[in-house]
């Protein structure tokens, strides 16, 4: 059985409500979905790492034969929080399908 992601049911929550008259506390149990997720709104995280990304995409211009680790150190060393670049690492691996390996979760 595949699960349904926050939109998803967030989705479902907004059929329950309009279609059955059932109050949101009582679809969001249903649906397995928090409150507090269903009123949050979605991030849309082209938006939110737009600077780690124009970064790296400048370090990939200038430096094109350079690796993760290389573009993280110059990055660092600009003053480019690490907390930022381990956020968007950890998306960018969780895209491509992959967990974040224990090696780059360890140094990030």
């Amino acid at each position: 059985k595949k699960a349904l992601r926050p939109s998803e049911k967030r989705e479902a929550v907004e059929y329950m409500i309009q279609q059955h008259d059932i109050s949101i506390s009582r679809s969001c149990r249903c649906a397995g979905l928090s409150r507090t997720a269903f009123y949050q709104q979605p991030i849309d995280w082209a938006i939110r790492d737009q600077p780690v990304i124009n970064a790296l995409n400048e370090l990939t211009e200038e430096f094109p034969r350079l690796g993760f680790w290389k573009y993280r150190g110059i990055l660092a060393q600009r003053g480019m929080s690490v907390v930022e670049f381990r956020k968007f690492a950890e998306q960018w691996f969780s895209k491509v399908g992959n967990r974040v390996p224990s090696c780059v979760a360890s140094v990030l």
